[in-house]
């Protein structure tokens, strides 16, 4: 299937802010999980991307892209739904 590859690793992964600290964890298989730490959705990482490198020839850099959405009261949805849990 285009697009798709059998195998590949993901070698390192670089986040915008220090405090993510990312951490790659191999699922088994051709799986992989990127774990992010605590980092709070600032409006400093609005626009900002995770950017995740691979030996896969045809996908040696892949970019997730962060939005972060402000509720009506000015805190991050992200905060918000955390806050919604306690």
């Amino acid at each position: 299937m285009p697009g798709q590859l059998s195998q590949f690793k993901i070698l390192d992964v670089k986040s915008p802010a220090a405090r993510m600290q990312p951490r790659i964890v191999p699922l088994g298989g051709n799986g992989f999980r990127i774990m992010l730490g605590e980092f709070g959705a600032g409006p400093d990482l609005d626009g900002t991307c995770l950017t995740v490198y691979t030996d896969a020839p045809t996908m040696k850099e892949i970019k997730v892209l962060f939005r972060v959405v402000h509720t009506a009261s000015g805190s991050s949805a992200n905060t918000a739904k955390e806050q919604g849990r306690r």
